[in-house]
């Protein structure tokens, strides 16, 4: 038996215009019902939807971007999440935890301290301490961070990925850091900063 053998166009065009021919000659066009046509929609629908989501990302991203915390307290929220779960107290033995964050040297951090240690974050030394609140709903955990060289940042607040975050100038004139995952935390340390 010998193996049969079919015609091989030598050219693309030619097989399309063979294909196009079986596909006309097998299925006849007329006798569709409506029902299984999709109607056509030409209409300013879909760039008009296109245009609105092409500017609500652009007004979402320049909110973010008008938002976003001062490039130190965006490092010292960064240098804080690689020390969360750290515990202790790291500070010289002479020295008051207190006078590095703006309060009496003879005053106690406020609430009950969890760590405390000099860092160095952006370049410039800085105080850390974790303290846990009493009190506050939610949890009141509450990292305060200042530094040793006076820095200049507004008193502001905000929310950046997971953290609340509060700049305040205590009564000497320092600024504070205050940072927490519960806003009613950073809230109640910063009136014990003042």
């Amino acid at each position: 038996m010998t193996p049969e053998t079919h015609d091989v166009p030598e050219h693309d065009d030619e097989f399309d215009r063979r294909m196009r021919a079986v596909f006309e000659s097998a299925m006849p066009v007329d006798g569709i019902p409506g029902s299984l046509l999709r109607p056509e929609r030409h209409s300013l629908l879909r760039p008009a939807a296109l245009l609105c989501i092409g500017l609500l990302v652009g007004a979402l991203a320049g909110t973010a971007i008008v938002f976003r915390p001062p490039s130190l307290v965006q490092a010292a929220i960064s240098h804080e999440r690689a020390e969360r779960t750290l515990r202790g107290n790291f500070m010289p033995p002479q020295a008051s935890v207190a006078g590095y964050f703006g309060l009496a040297p003879s005053a106690r951090p406020p609430g009950l301290l969890q760590m405390a240690k000099p860092c160095l974050i952006a370049g410039r030394i800085a105080y850390h301490m974790t303290t846990w609140l009493d009190g506050v709903d939610g949890g009141g955990m509450v990292t305060a961070i200042s530094f040793a060289q006076p820095v200049d940042l507004p008193e502001r607040s905000g929310w950046w990925p997971d953290t609340y975050w509060r700049v305040v100038h205590t009564a000497r004139g320092m600024h504070v850091l205050l940072f927490a995952q519960n806003r009613k935390a950073v809230e109640a340390a910063a009136q014990r900063f003042r």
